[in-house]
């Protein structure tokens, strides 16, 4: 039950933050958009490389899902934190899975070692008590769940997947968000030319979060809306389509950058109140 519990929470986290597919043959792309790039596409070029630079961002994200077979009509799960941008890969996050079963989490990454603490946990270690998934374990199944757990919960893929643009990118008239107008963008992203296009560094580690995703059953292109303020991203909205064999239908999730640049800090637990996942788990 437990085991069963952990592998729906990385699950969760993969298409939480790192949402990918499964990679098939490269088939045609349509119009290559980098041949006469218009203005919209400029803007939302420009948009990733500036967000970057902020270094931190201060997020929030919902999502829903509607249409499947295996999923209840209209569930929902979002979450609130602060994490690092292209950098070393540290992250603060509270989570709310109840309608998955999975209560609500804390969780702390710091670089290769993930903390959980709260929801289904409760039930295996003691109130105050974390439990450590640590990367440099000796048991390579444990190693092998933290480096999921840490490509997973890495918010910048959320911007990588923004290298996929394919076909037009279309301004739509703009909205208001938290006050201030936001220039709106619609393009549909393709995951596998987004590991094509990334930079040399970022490229690998976007595949492997593709193949992470291998079972995942979500296809390969996908439909964004991406809002933008004095060109920074602020919201991104994902929608992903499921293939009948993994429940069909769709799920929407949408990301807020609510702020910019603040101290990414996580407060350990202390080490009388770690426990690691090897000694609760058969």
């Amino acid at each position: 039950m437990h085991r069963r519990a952990i592998a729906l929470l990385v699950g969760l986290l993969l298409t939480i933050l790192a949402t990918g597919c499964a990679v098939p043959p490269a088939g045609p792309r349509g119009p290559d958009p980098t041949a006469f790039p218009t203005n919209a596409v400029v803007k939302l070029r420009d948009s990733i490389p500036a967000t970057f630079a902020q270094e931190t961002v201060d997020f929030e994200f919902d999502a829903i899902v509607t249409g499947s077979s295996t999923i209840k009509y209209g569930t929902s799960y979002g979450g609130r934190g602060v994490s690092t941008l292209g950098g070393k890969n540290r992250l603060e996050m509270i989570a709310d899975f109840s309608e998955l079963g999975l209560g609500e989490l804390d969780i702390i990454l710091d670089e290769d070692r993930a903390y959980l603490h709260g929801g289904f946990l409760e039930a295996l270690v003691r109130p105050r008590e974390w439990v450590l998934i640590d990367g440099e374990s000796d048991d390579p199944e444990v190693a092998t769940l933290a480096d999921a757990i840490g490509r997973a919960s890495d918010v910048s893929i959320v911007v990588y997947y923004l290298y996929g643009e394919t076909g037009p990118v279309v301004q739509r008239p703009p909205q208001t968000l938290r006050g201030t107008p936001a220039d709106r963008f619609a393009v549909t992203l393709d995951l596998e030319l987004a590991a094509d296009k990334a930079p040399a560094p970022v490229a690998e580690s976007l595949q492997g979060y593709i193949e992470d995703l291998g079972t995942a059953g979500v296809e390969r292109t996908l439909d964004s809306e991406v809002w933008l303020q004095e060109g920074l991203i602020r919201r991104v909205i994902l929608t992903y389509n499921y293939k009948a064999s993994k429940g069909g239908g769709q799920q929407r999730i949408t990301y807020d950058f609510l702020d910019f640049g603040d101290p990414v800090e996580p407060t350990l637990p202390a080490k009388r109140d770690i426990v690691k996942i090897e000694d609760i788990l058969p």
